[in-house]
Formats: structure tokens, sequence, C-alpha cells
């Protein structure tokens, strides 16, 4: 089906059914299965224009990204889409920050590791274990994100009174501590965000994070508040 026949049917869907511009990205997908990404982009781009319908970088990758369109397409490839659209450069790269979960791997003997992730006042991080084990006590065994629930943290730990082991942040310089565990939600305050095991981090009570081992792999989503 061609291109001009897809671009009838975004017409006449919006004026009789005034769906949404997802809704007729799955209509046009399903009438022509072989469209690519990148002409679907341009085709809702165009229409888009044509009619003053606002479709920001966002809106358009998240169309894009969805289950039933184009779910598995890589970031370097939708950011390609998007700037070939027309949309600006720094748009697509915050719409791309909100697409795509950041993946990072913290070390037990790392003290607050520093993610890059910088949150804007207006953001919230969703911060969600994945896989893999540490200890904050080899003589204990290993243990997930959410720590050695047989014991408590002593006075001089990342977060004293929670589980040996656990998974902390904190934003920058705050002096304030978040137990992540398995899941947390954090919003920003402009500041960047690091991560800790709970343990020992002044060696007040023998090795500190020295004789730690293990790493963990998160999985971080950013989102608007």
């Amino acid at each position: 089906m061609n291109r001009e026949v897809l671009e009838e049917i975004l017409e006449i869907l919006q004026k009789i059914n005034n769906i949404s511009i997802l809704e007729c990205a799955k209509i046009v997908k399903a009438q022509s299965p072989k469209i690519t990404a990148k002409e679907l982009s341009e085709i809702l781009y165009d229409y888009s224009k044509k009619n003053n319908i606002n479709i920001s970088a966002l809106d358009m990758g998240g169309v894009l990204l969805d289950k039933d369109i184009f779910p598995e397409t890589k970031v370097d490839d939708l950011r390609a889409i998007l700037l070939d659209c027309g949309y600006k450069k720094e748009d697509v790269e915050l719409a791309l920050r909100y697409l795509y979960p950041i993946y990072i791997k913290v070390k037990a003997t790392e003290k607050w590791h520093d993610t890059g992730i910088k949150l804007g006042k207006n953001e919230m991080a969703i911060i969600k274990y994945i896989s893999g084990t540490w200890t904050a006590n080899p003589a204990n065994g290993m243990c997930k994100a959410d720590g050695d629930f047989r014991y408590k943290a002593k006075i001089g730990y990342t977060m004293p009174g929670e589980n040996e082991g656990a998974l902390i942040a904190k934003l920058e310089d705050e002096k304030n501590v978040f137990l992540v565990g398995l899941k947390k939600e954090i919003v920003g305050v402009n500041k960047n965000l690091y991560l800790c095991i709970n343990d020992d981090l002044d060696k007040r009570y023998g090795a500190g994070l020295d004789d730690n081992k293990g790493e963990l792999n998160l999985e971080i989503k950013i989102n608007l508040c």
C-alpha cells in the first residue's frame, strides 16, 4: 500500500472517529505490515504538521515503541528516525531519556557509585533490581538487593537499622539516604543519583567495603513526575 493511500486512511480515521495517533499507527501498520518504523514515523509526522496536530518527539517515540508497533527498536535507530523526521536534537535526546531504561552494575566494594544520572526536580527515577548477588560480609554468604535479613546495619553503616547488604541510594551531597532494596522510586532535586551497599563505610568494625564481594545488575527508568 502506497504512502498516499495510508495518508488518506489517517485523514478518514481522524475525521470520523477522532482516534489517537497511536490507534492510527496500529491501523496503518495492520494495513501495511511491511512498513518500516522510519516510513511510519514520516507519515505520522507529515500528517501532524499538515493538520496542526502537536506530536512531540516523546509522543512519537512512545508510539513507535508500543508493543503493537515496533517495540524492539534500538535507541540509536530511534534517535536517527526522530532526527530524520525533523525533531530538534535536544528534544530527541530528552525523549530517549524517558523512553529507554538505563542498565548499570554496582559493585559491593564501591563507596557511593555515581550512576551519572542527574535527576531534575520534575523527574523521578524508578530503580529496580534485575539480577546478581553481593555481600557485606563474606562469612555470612551472598544476598540480593534487599540485603541479609538476619543482620541489621549498625551505626556507621550506609543506612543503620536496615538490612546489612541492602541497596541504598542518595542524591549527591544530600545527607538523607533511601532504602532501595528490590525496587524504589526517588524524586529528583537536580542532583546526581548515587548507590551503595549497606555496610561499614568508614571501617569502624573491620575491613569495611574492602572484603566485600559481588555486584548487582540494576534497571533505572526515568519518568516525569
